[in-house]
């Protein structure tokens, strides 16, 4: 009868996992490393997990939390709101170093581009909620994807993160939340 897996052992494993991946990015994100810096067996450690990746996949879990999804009954409050809550953790120059770093290595390594996708789905979850409930309260057209309402409503933040990593936790979220709806609504107006 196999031992029952320690879950002192997985925390050990995880928090070691995670001070790598912030202290020295994916390059370094070993078994080997993940080891010595524990003090638990690799043997052990793939007890816990099969593989790598998925440990990995766990540790990123971890640190990328998702974010509670906001309910307060319209469109503009809800997108403040979930924007209040989410550029502070992407504000953080460590957190980004190790998601650039994500999507540098997935566009070489097709497991690791399969870990990246999933973790953009489950991160686009409580937007999607967000743009559902507009959707269903007639705030935007059902017409609208998902996938169009999420370029609109991510891309102002995306590229201040990209691009002015250190301006993004001083950006006007109330005014870029306004120009962003305006300038969907106009969109889709011209549409129509």
């Amino acid at each position: 009868m196999a031992r029952p897996l320690s879950a002192d052992a997985r925390e050990r494993i995880l928090a070691s996992s995670r001070g790598l991946l912030l202290d020295s990015g994916l390059a370094a994100f070993t078994v080997d490393e993940i080891a010595g810096r524990s003090g638990v067996a690799k043997s052990t450690i793939y007890r816990h997990f099969d593989s790598a990746n998925e440990l990995l996949v766990a540790t990123l879990d971890q640190l990328v939390v998702p974010l509670p999804v906001p309910d307060t009954g319209a469109l503009r409050s809800d997108l403040l709101e979930l924007a209040r809550t989410a550029i502070p953790i992407f504000a953080d120059l460590n957190l980004r170093r190790l998601l650039l770093g994500v999507i540098t290595m997935a566009a070489g390594d097709p497991e690791l581009d399969r870990i990246h996708r999933a973790l953009m789905h489950e991160r686009k979850g409580p937007l999607r909620a967000v743009v559902d409930a507009a959707r269903s309260r007639g705030e935007l057209p059902t017409s609208l994807t998902f996938d169009v309402a999420f370029d609109f409503l991510e891309g102002p933040f995306t590229t201040r993160w990209l691009h002015e990593p250190d301006t993004l936790a001083h950006i006007d979220i109330e005014t870029t939340v306004d120009r962003t709806i305006a300038a969907m609504s106009a969109q889709l107006a011209g549409q129509g």
